[in-house]
């Protein structure tokens, strides 16, 4: 039985102030980027396809430090593209209420726009990934967008259009997504009738609200695995890979329906509904542990992790995978686990989410096995694997005075590490908001702050399964 809050309220934290410097335009040679800095100083890294003068579009979402300080910095980029460096501005106070808004976006375009599982930001929009309408009890295909660039709470701002039907698949139920420079792709988790694989697209080039900008694939069956029930989406630069976790019937799963196959399409090959661009790898078994049901990827400019989940019919675990991108996707040589579930002596299992900040992967907690937690899981991605010592955890469930546990993703602004709010307990719905400074000792108390949000503008604001930054401002998804 689903119990649930019947509102869409989105909310915004403004992370920083607007910069003062015009960007510095820097080169990518020998594989690296570089710049000349003065001490102190912090600067974000963006990246864009190609130069367009002043119509380029600069993301942000790049895996690699988003804020550095220093002189003559030098930061490895993986990907040949354009990067520019951007002076960062001062960031807000978490704790200020001024920093925080909310909108209801519930009736957005005429739709019942509520019940996302996830964000999508493409340099100018957020799309809202369609999850589960609690008012109709049913999994839908109503996408969600805001432009950033025009007033949150504006309802002009807001559009809905509603891909169910796509290509005549029945597209609804989805569960993150991600962005590749062109289209924004929906991982498919579960419709009305089971746990499905058709993977929905659309083409940011073209009309948000028009039937031919959309497009849909039944990626079922890739490669004679049963690749459907994903949850998230990576893109490495030139392959879109969709995070493994269930199939069956919507509902309860039984332990045996949890899977590890991990479903990847290329962006380079033929045509997106072309069987030939998908492919798959069962990699159950990895290390000789069992990483059936994960919870979407994390990229750290080569290798993806797995975040682990798992579940009450299955077990909650620690088990983290991970892909080499370099390597070949369908070798078990570039895949290797790591049995993360003790670390520091706490039941580092059940996570729902991750962040990179440039040199760690953040595990975002939400359920052990046994109770919601706080233990938030880091590792260290200069260092071993498979090394106990390359691993850490932290106790973060009781920050400021505020319960603070069960959270669902994550962000991260370039400073800090933004924790999602979802629930402490069965339908008990949260809105406090975690966040870490990575510039600070990860085991220190003072490290942490938290603020609750859940009544930002006399708004229930409580229940978020993600959040999207666009370089100055956070948004969380409403679940």
């Amino acid at each position: 039985m689903r119990f649930r809050i019947s509102v869409c309220m989105v909310m915004a934290f403004v992370c920083t102030a607007v910069a003062e410097e015009a960007p510095v335009i820097t080169r990518f040679t020998g594989g690296k980027v570089t710049w000349q800095s003065k001490t102190n100083e912090q600067y974000r890294i963006e990246w864009a396809w190609k130069l367009e003068g002043s119509n380029t579009v600069w993301s942000t979402n790049w895996a690699a430090p988003q804020e550095v300080a220093g002189t003559g910095v030098t930061t490895q980029a993986s990907v040949p593209m354009y990067y520019r460096v951007v002076k960062m501005a001062t960031h807000k106070a978490l704790k200020s209420p001024a920093a925080w808004s909310a909108y209801d976006a519930k009736s957005t375009s005429g739709l019942n726009t509520e019940g996302f599982g996830g964000t999508v930001f493409d340099d100018r929009y957020v799309y809202f990934i369609p999850y589960y309408d609690p008012d109709g009890g049913n999994y839908h295909g109503r996408v969600l967008r805001l432009d950033t660039r025009s007033n949150f709470t504006n309802a002009a701002s807001w559009t809905g259009f509603d891909a169910a039907g796509t290509d005549g698949l029945d597209t609804k139920g989805y569960y993150g997504g991600v962005y590749d420079g062109r289209y924004v792709y929906f991982s498919p988790i579960c419709n009305n009738t089971l746990r499905h694989g058709i993977v929905l697209r659309y083409d940011t080039e073209m009309s948000f609200t028009n039937a031919a900008s959309w497009d849909a694939y039944n990626a079922d069956n890739t490669d004679g695995l049963t690749t459907r029930g994903f949850i998230g989406a990576v893109f490495d630069g030139r392959y879109v890979y969709f995070g493994p976790h269930a199939y069956g019937a919507p509902g309860a799963i039984p332990a045996s329906n949890y899977h590890c196959n991990v479903l990847r399409y290329d962006t380079r090959g033929h045509s997106f509904t072309n069987a030939s661009s998908w492919s798959a790898y069962d990699a159950t078994g990895t290390s000789g542990l069992d990483v059936r049901g994960m919870n979407s990827g994390i990229y750290d400019g080569r290798y993806i992790y797995y975040v682990p989940r798992g579940a009450s019919t299955f077990e909650y675990h620690g088990r983290v995978l991970r892909l080499d991108t370099q390597g070949v996707f369908t070798n078990s040589s570039s895949w290797i686990a790591y049995e993360a579930g003790n670390t520091d002596g706490m039941a580092t299992k059940g996570y729902r989410g991750g962040v990179f900040d440039g040199k760690h992967v953040y595990f975002v907690p939400y359920y052990d096995g046994s109770a919601v937690h706080g233990c938030v899981l880091r590792y260290n991605t200069e260092s071993v694997f498979t090394n106990a010592a390359s691993w850490e955890a932290y106790d973060a469930g009781n920050v400021d005075g505020l319960t603070t546990i069960g959270y669902e993703g994550g962000s991260f602004d370039g400073r800090y590490i933004y924790f999602t709010p979802i629930s402490e307990g069965a339908s008990v719905y949260h809105g406090r908001v975690m966040r870490y400074d990575s510039n600070t000792p990860f085991k220190n108390a003072n490290s942490w702050q938290a603020y609750d949000a859940g009544s930002t503008d006399g708004l229930e604001c409580k229940g978020y399964i993600a959040a999207a930054f666009d370089g100055r401002f956070l948004y969380f998804a409403p679940w």
